[in-house]
């Protein structure tokens, strides 16, 4: 167990210092889509989920002197969902990349597709651990930055394609499997009685907020001004979560 977790970290700290080198000596090294997921990926895909649960249920967000948590247990469930989410839509991505890759002159392997996935998404998967704290989360859209690029140049590399369509090869991608994560996390929002922003919690969050600060008329008018707007926002939010 040790030596798994130095050889990824070994391997992480190579793919964020030096990923053009340390991806051309992945892309040429065999390894299965299941090595690359299970070695790799699932091990990463911790830190995003962890990260979700201490922003949301232990930090919280505060707002204008008030600070809002997710209740725990729907932490743990917003966590679990958050860990399914990421390799779900590694898989989404590495699919897309092995049914495009013939269009491309590439070698439509899933065997190179989802290693060229777990390896490329690193600096993201790293980064996410900014998001466990609101004002870091700049850094966290920076690492994902990174991702797309070490997408970018690793794809050639992985699958076998026409360095010289590279380009559209990268942007057809990233869309589709875009849109199929959006479709897909739609479908796990209406479907997940535990939703973070249902009604109920939001009616919580706001007899909190009564509870701890002054009347709307006490209140300074630029106060006044956003209360009013967090109001309509939950009462948007809970009409929306309706069944």
């Amino acid at each position: 167990m040790s030596s798994a977790i130095s050889s990824l970290t070994q391997r992480v700290k190579s793919l964020l210092l030096s990923p053009r080198q340390t991806l051309q000596t992945l892309a040429d090294a065999p390894t299965s889509a299941r090595e690359a997921m299970t070695g790799h990926l699932m091990l990463l895909a911790l830190i995003p989920a962890a990260a979700q649960f201490v922003g949301s249920s232990l930090i919280g967000i505060t707002v204008l002197g008030t600070t809002y948590r997710v209740p725990f247990l729907k932490g743990l469930t917003g966590m679990l969902l958050t860990y399914i989410m990421v390799l779900i839509g590694a898989a989404i991505l590495a699919f897309i990349l092995k049914s495009l890759a013939s269009r491309y002159d590439g070698e439509p392997s899933l065997d190179r597709a989802m290693p060229l996935v777990a390896y490329a998404s690193t600096a993201a998967m790293v980064g996410s651990i900014f998001t466990a704290l609101p004002w870091l989360g700049l850094l966290s859209t920076i690492t994902g930055i990174y991702s797309l690029y070490m997408l970018y140049i690793a794809i050639p590399m992985f699958m076998r394609s026409n360095p010289a369509r590279t380009l559209g090869y990268f942007l057809i991608a990233i869309v589709l499997a875009f849109l199929c994560n959006m479709f897909l996390g739609w479908l796990l929002q209406t479907a997940n009685p535990y939703s973070q922003a249902d009604a109920h919690w939001r009616e919580q969050a706001e007899a909190q907020w009564k509870s701890n600060r002054q009347t709307d008329d006490d209140l300074p008018p630029e106060l006044a001004k956003s209360l009013e707007w967090l109001q309509n926002m939950q009462k948007h939010l809970s009409e929306n979560n309706k069944p």
